[in-house]
Order: structure tokens, then C-alpha cells, then sequence
């Protein structure tokens, strides 16, 4: 399968998850933050230089996740650029607590 089509099945896929995240299939969540925590704490760590609180911070973004999804639209397709964003503002919020 070329590159193109294996982007595009997983697109279809990530819309897929975010419908099903929206009528509270555990599943599916379970499914996006396996796909999406390494990269969301990658992200975290970038911002906050400790591995620990870089967890706290994408574990906070998801439990925002399942609590926002009925809010969240994809026009790009992924997930993560929405993720990376709520991330960087839980990122932002633990600075703030540590201050």
C-alpha cells in the first residue's frame, strides 16, 4: 500500500475513533491514547523539561478528550494537532501551579 493510502485509511480510521469517542465507546478512547500519548508527552516534555509532569499533562489532555469529543471536528483529519494544542494549554497550567 502506498504511503498516501495508508494516511488516508488511518484518516478515515481517526474519524472513525472520534465518532465512537462521541457516543462513549471505551474502545475507542482506549484506541486514541494508544495511538496518541507517546507523541502528546513528547510534546508535554518539550514545554515542561520533566518527564513526570509532562505525563500529568497528557493525561490531563485526554481526560479532556473524553470530556470535550462531542466538541472536537476533525477538517484535517488527525486528532493530534487538536490533542498537541489542549496539551500545550495543560502544559501552560501546571507552569502556572508550580510558580
Amino acid at each position: 500500500m502506498k504511503p498516501e493510502a495508508v494516511q488516508a485509511a488511518r484518516q478515515v480510521s481517526e474519524h472513525e475513533l472520534l465518532r465512537r469517542l462521541q457516543t462513549v465507546d471505551h474502545e475507542a478512547f482506549r484506541e486514541i491514547y494508544e495511538r496518541h500519548f507517546k507523541a502528546t508527552a513528547t510534546v508535554a516534555h518539550r514545554f515542561l523539561g520533566s518527564r513526570n509532569s509532562a505525563e500529568d499533562a497528557a493525561q490531563a489532555t485526554f481526560i479532556v478528550l473524553w470530556e470535550k469529543s462531542n466538541d472536537i471536528d476533525l477538517p484535517g483529519g488527525s486528532l493530534m494537532p487538536w490533542l498537541a494544542t489542549v496539551c500545550r494549554l495543560q502544559c501552560r497550567n501546571i507552569r502556572k501551579k508550580e510558580w
